[in-house]
């Protein structure tokens, strides 16, 4: 009777124990997806520290947990500490080269890139590119956006020969367009800025911003940003009137999503000013100088915006 029972408790115990860490999992599941995310972290650790107390077998539960973790680390701007639940989820999942794992390397692919690794990040495409391989033929749009990834890796990595051609070959086989080849368009646009082809940015930036409309995600920092990319490229073309309308409404979108300490806000801060300076407005150009000479993120706009004052001269 008494070892009957204790096997009992043992069998209570651990039923106990799985259902508390999977319903700990299901929770940061949904408060992620409600973007509450110091809620969702709280509740993956949770879940994590559960199921390393039941039995902490290296499987796809464990792998699960990890995925949850990094990708509120990420949206949290815990880079490192999210790195390290991504990498360990390869780890685990290495051993089966499925889209579960091609996934994995995308995930890690971003942490590198937000960090600036951008050599990294694409190799950790290029391993997510290779796994796919096996399940979707090369037009096909996720090999395509995949490789719309690389090419952004390049760019931001200043390898823009690169960058172009991947870009070039990428949007003339993609078959539809989602938020993310929006975003990738946004970087086509700067790099051909970049390369001199200014006509041709205004008409990516043009583009993707009727895109951005038809779709309804205009309140967004993407299109925060798409706004200040076709901007400066009116600037470029020295017309400085409708660059002034688009840089104006740029800032205010900014400045409703309270993104007023991103760097990007700043020099767009810098970037109209120069423009209301082209405009005669000089009084209003030197406030928005002032506001980024104060901001405490403000010395490596407000040395560009020098530089480019002087270039003026």
């Amino acid at each position: 009777m008494r070892c009957g029972l204790f096997l009992f408790c043992l069998f209570t115990s651990f039923s106990s124990l799985a259902q508390e860490w999977l319903t700990l999992y299901q929770k940061a599941q949904t408060s992620y997806s409600n973007s509450q995310f110091e809620t969702a972290y709280v509740e993956a650790g949770q879940a994590l520290k559960k199921y390393q107390e039941e039995d902490g077998a290296t499987n796809d539960a464990y792998a699960s947990i990890l995925r949850v973790l990094a990708n509120v680390c990420f949206q949290q701007d815990k880079l490192e500490e999210g790195l390290g639940y991504a990498q360990k989820e390869i780890q685990i999942r290495d051993g089966k080269k499925d889209l579960v794992l091609s996934t994995a390397f995308e995930n890690t692919a971003q942490f590198h890139q937000e960090m600036g690794d951008y050599q990294k990040a694409i190799e950790q495409l290029a391993r997510s590119k290779e796994i796919m391989l096996n399940f979707y033929s090369v037009d096909d749009n996720p090999i395509i956006e995949c490789q719309l990834n690389i090419a952004i890796n390049h760019y931001l990595a200043n390898d823009n020969n690169q960058a172009f051609g991947l870009f070039k070959d990428a949007f003339s086989r993609l078959k539809s367009e989602k938020i993310e080849t929006l975003q990738a368009k946004y970087y086509f646009g700067l790099l051909n800025v970049e390369m001199g082809n200014v006509e041709t940015a205004l008409a990516v930036f043009s583009e993707t911003q009727k895109k951005y409309q038809d779709s309804s995600i205009t309140e967004t920092i993407e299109y925060a940003l798409v706004l200040k990319g076709l901007a400066e490229t009116r600037h470029q073309l020295k017309d400085y009137e409708k660059a002034e309308a688009v840089y104006q409404e740029s800032q205010v979108l900014f400045e409703k999503l309270e993104a007023v300490k991103d760097d990007e806000y700043l020099y767009l801060l810098n970037s109209r000013a120069i423009n209301l300076e082209q405009l005669g407005k000089v009084e209003l150009a030197e406030t928005l100088f002032g506001i980024v000479a104060k901001h405490p993120e403000g010395r490596l706009p407000y040395a560009a915006v020098l530089n480019n004052r002087a270039a003026l001269l």
